[in-house]
Order: C-alpha cells, then sequence, then structure tokens
C-alpha cells in the first residue's frame, strides 16, 4: 500500500501479486481477503492504465463479497475473521 499512495505503480503491482500468490497457497479462493487484495489489484492495474485487467479484478472482488453475503444470509451466526460482521458488512457500514 505504500507504493500504492506514493503512485508507484510498477512497485505497488509487484507486491500485490506476490502478496495474492502467498494468500493462493493458505487460503481457499472464494476467501474474504481476496476480495480486498482484488480491490486493491483493480486499483493499481488502473493506475497502470490497464482497464480491462482492472474491470476484471474488480469483478472477481465483487463476486467474492456477492458470495460471502449469501453465506452471511444462510448463516447469519458465522464469523469471518474472529469477528461477527462480515466482509461486506464491514465495506458498506452496514451491520
Amino acid at each position: 500500500k505504500v507504493y500504492l499512495s506514493m503512485g508507484n505503480w510498477e512497485q505497488a503491482l509487484k507486491f500485490q501479486l506476490e502478496s495474492i500468490d502467498i494468500k493462493e497457497k493458505v487460503h481457499p479462493e472464494d476467501h474474504h481477503s481476496f476480495a480486498n487484495s482484488y480491490q486493491i489489484l483493480s486499483k493499481i492495474l488502473n493506475g497502470l492504465n490497464r482497464r480491462q485487467e482492472a474491470l476484471d479484478y474488480a469483478q472477481r472482488a465483487v463476486t467474492i463479497l456477492d458470495r460471502l453475503s449469501e453465506k452471511s444470509q444462510k448463516f447469519p451466526n458465522v464469523k469471518y475473521g474472529g469477528i461477527q460482521d462480515s466482509p461486506l458488512q464491514r465495506i458498506s457500514g452496514r451491520r
């Protein structure tokens, strides 16, 4: 995120892809942390004028959040990451 805030898109891309690679080794593909990672990756790709790729990753993030929202409706007492709110609720500010 430091490189992202500095506008150093290439370095931000490198480290974000490494971060996602690590997550892929330890989490299932629909893990809530991927939604945030894909959203950040989308922002980086957009900054690099790679619009279609940015859109693709933004859609991946939305897909994961939609799945998590469906799960939280089916199982409202399931905890995500040790907290009661689902990631979608935290991002949208709804509780």
